[in-house]
């Protein structure tokens, strides 16, 4: 697969090889401010000083904070701290301790009742401000401990995730999460195959190219015939509403991809059902828009502006089991064309479809993907093959 940049507008391939025309030349203005900036007093001044730098508070470790004597952060510091505060404890506790045997002691002879009930108190005081602090600094030193701690693993036996926190008995065996994964593999590959549609039979020329410059251009040229042939414009040259929305079409693409090295020669079914050769050479051109709604509103108005044809470029292995649902629908409901419309999440395939008379019947069927379409390999679904002309007709044409 050969990338390259977005195509050439439109209004670019129609303006080359045209003479260039000068721009006219403009009002020559003089700014009058001028030599009022050259004398500002700003250009003269230096470069202002620098503001002086902020001290840092205790909390920031440079006045008594978490730092060492050479300025270093000393992480052994707040240990240390709590060490002190421990000893502070425990002599508080000790003087609550000598207070209180002290009073017990005492009778009512040997003290006045008022010291006794401020002595009361204080000791009262002490044991609840004791109690608090003391408190307080475990769940600190347990804070700091969790947070300074390696953290567990969140898959771990205990505490972790694994299983997404249900009973061992109810943990995906292996088979299982591989397939989960596989099915998530598959969810983003369709995803990235929808943002973008694959164009068959483009006309590069009546010789083969493969310069992807050359098939950019090309592309555009074709683009730009096929749209003018829509509206018998003679010349080739499409009306300007169409150019102007073909261009706004283009602009959309992020970048084109071709399925391929070189241009090939293009082939069709006559109506005797023999392959034969055209008279220009071609390749599968991949256009990629930023999203689904964007790639759905540009296959569109290619369709009505140029009568081009796409198709969803999902992956051999979906294509052909998607291709084998279209089929087995069209003996079912013979002389109907038959939609297909994927629904990734559920591995399931709508079927819609249109009678003779031209009235839709919508999801007339749903059929469930088999388990083969789980297979992204670059070898898986070889066989059976699908053609150009299989995959870029009408009739085949996917709309997610």
């Amino acid at each position: 697969m050969r990338m390259s940049n977005k195509p050439m507008s439109v209004a670019e391939f129609l303006t080359e090889g045209l003479p260039k025309v000068p721009d006219p030349p403009g009002i020559l203005l003089a700014n009058r401010y001028e030599v009022l900036r050259e004398r500002s007093v700003s250009s003269r001044r230096g470069p202002s000083p620098r503001p002086p730098k902020r001290k840092k508070t205790d909390s920031e470790g440079e006045e008594g904070g978490a730092e060492g004597e050479d300025g270093r952060f000393d992480p052994n510091k707040p240990f240390r701290s709590m060490e002190e505060e421990e000893a502070s404890f425990a002599k508080a506790k000790g003087i609550e301790k000598w207070i209180r045997e002290t009073l017990e002691g005492a009778t009512e002879e040997d003290m006045n009742p008022k010291l006794k009930k401020v002595l009361e108190s204080i000791v009262e005081w002490m044991e609840i401000t004791t109690g608090v602090q003391k408190t307080t600094a475990s769940v600190v030193v347990d804070s700091f401990a969790k947070v300074a701690s390696p953290r567990k693993s969140r898959d771990g036996p205990r505490g972790g995730r694994e299983g997404g926190g249900k009973p061992a008995e109810e943990v995906a065996c292996p088979e299982d999460r591989a397939k989960e994964e596989r099915k998530k593999k598959f969810m983003n590959e369709v995803r990235e195959a929808e943002k973008s549609t694959l164009v068959f039979r483009t006309n590069m020329g009546s010789v083969p190219v493969m310069n992807t410059e050359t098939m950019r251009k090309r592309f555009t040229a074709d683009v730009t015939a096929k749209a003018a042939a829509v509206e018998n414009c003679q010349g080739g040259r499409p009306s300007p509403g169409v150019i102007s929305q073909l261009d706004d079409t283009l602009s959309m693409i992020t970048k084109m991809e071709y399925f391929g090295k070189v241009t090939k020669k293009a082939t069709r079914m006559n109506a005797d059902k023999v392959r034969v050769e055209e008279d220009f050479y071609t390749i599968p051109v991949k256009l990629v828009f930023k999203d689904k709604t964007t790639r759905e509103a540009a296959e569109g108005r290619l369709r009505n502006l140029c009568k081009i044809s796409s198709t969803t470029p999902y992956h051999r292995t979906l294509r052909n089991a998607i291709n084998k649902i279209i089929g087995e629908s069209k003996e079912k409901y013979e002389g109907n064309f038959i939609q297909a419309k994927l629904v990734p999440d559920k591995m399931q395939v709508k079927i819609s479809r249109r009678d003779e008379t031209k009235r839709w019947f919508d999801d007339v069927e749903i059929i469930d993907l088999p388990e083969s379409v789980l297979d992204l390999s670059r070898e898986a679904g070889r066989s059976p093959r699908i053609t150009e002309n299989q995959s870029g007709g009408e009739e085949e044409m996917l709309q997610g």
